[in-house]
């Protein structure tokens, strides 16, 4: 089953434990709340408790998700790309799963397709080496919370939902795999966590999701935290924040995010996820918000460091920005199950005559 509990021995010393959301979210708020560097949206008790009461309804994460994705992120953390032979075991058995191995497919398709041309079928070992440990959490993390939010969703409105995670998705991508300092996996979390922390309001309140939805289409808004608070006493931002602490990203992480979406320049960025996620943050809201590209990161993110594009840099990602956004087949990597996994639907999987780069 995709989300059966599994009963693996632990793998690099992480217990495998049933992952109930609750207690992780609220050590994460009373950790913020205490934090007087954290925002004064970050530090309000009440809506931290507001955004943990609309998750329950998601119930316990399954461990061998949440465990996988902090045994990654200890490896992101220690710089040390290469797993060891029990963490490679744990993402392969997650990967002998179809639904996973359609989610990988697809997002390679998506936003690495040159990795898709071998010479030989692609086997599951195939795609540990085309990731980093953050992007396959990122992958993970993404393959189960959608599923498991879309399940508790309502149909009509779903779309509403996903149509914004990937367009966000699409752009952080583009930008994240262009732009060094930021990276694929900051580029998926950035903007995309944020549209899909938009399910918890639309399970708990359907009535008050479309008139949200429909606030943001006239205003012609990403978001509105000041309504999302009047609505549901909490924002999407800490919804999100919490989502990536239930399933295994750290306190760390989740904190610089919140800090570069909520523009707080008290909290410290530190180089390994507050720098990445300023200048994801500052490129993404100018992008998709006025359609532009800085030269030189503005001052407003809070970092010290500057990253500035060359002319010629910054006109070749904006061109591909603007491939992403007039692009007719996008790839719903999210949406793909075991049944897409065939010779008719990914060739590169079963065929042996797959063609290679430059043949």
């Amino acid at each position: 089953m995709f989300f059966a509990r599994t009963t693996d021995a632990p793998i690099v010393g992480d217990a495998v434990a049933r992952a109930s959301v609750h207690p992780s979210l609220s050590r994460l708020r009373s950790q913020s709340m205490n934090d007087d560097k954290s925002s004064t949206t970050a530090g309000d008790s009440s809506r931290w408790e507001a955004a943990t009461q609309l998750l329950k309804p998601l119930g316990p994460v399954a461990a061998n998700f949440s465990v996988a994705v902090r045994t990654l992120l200890s490896y992101h953390e220690r710089d040390t790309p290469i797993l060891s032979a029990g963490a490679q075991n744990h993402i392969l058995r997650l990967l002998r799963n179809n639904t996973v191995k359609a989610t990988y497919y697809y997002a390679t398709k998506a936003y690495r397709p040159h990795l898709l041309q071998q010479a030989t079928p692609i086997k599951s070992k195939d795609f540990l080496a085309m990731y980093t440990p953050l992007e396959h959490a990122v992958l993970l993390a993404y393959c189960y919370l959608f599923r498991s939010l879309a399940k508790k969703s309502s149909k009509e409105e779903w779309e509403y939902v996903q149509s914004p995670l990937y367009e966000a998705l699409e752009i952080g991508a583009c930008i994240g795999s262009r732009v060094a300092a930021i990276g694929l996996g900051v580029g998926l979390l950035s903007r995309g966590m944020r549209y899909l922390a938009f399910a918890p309001f639309l399970i708990s309140d359907g009535k008050a999701f479309v008139q949200y939805r429909r606030h943001l289409s006239s205003k012609d808004l990403p978001f509105d935290v000041a309504r999302e608070i009047e609505l549901w006493g909490c924002s999407s931002i800490q919804i999100a924040a919490l989502l990536m602490e239930s399933i295994g990203f750290n306190r760390s992480l989740a904190m610089q995010f919140v800090a570069a979406a909520e523009g707080n320049k008290l909290l410290p960025p530190d180089a390994r996820y507050g720098v990445p996620f300023r200048f994801a943050e500052a490129l993404l809201e100018s992008y998709m918000e006025r359609g532009e590209m800085h030269e030189t990161l503005p001052v407003s993110t809070g970092v010290s460091m500057t990253l500035t594009f060359s002319n010629d840099e910054r006109m070749s990602l904006l061109s591909e920005l603007g491939k992403v956004i007039g692009s007719t087949e996008r790839i719903e990597w999210l949406n793909k199950g075991g049944g897409s996994i065939n010779p008719s639907s990914s060739p590169e999987l079963f065929s042996q005559d797959v063609e290679t780069i430059g043949g």
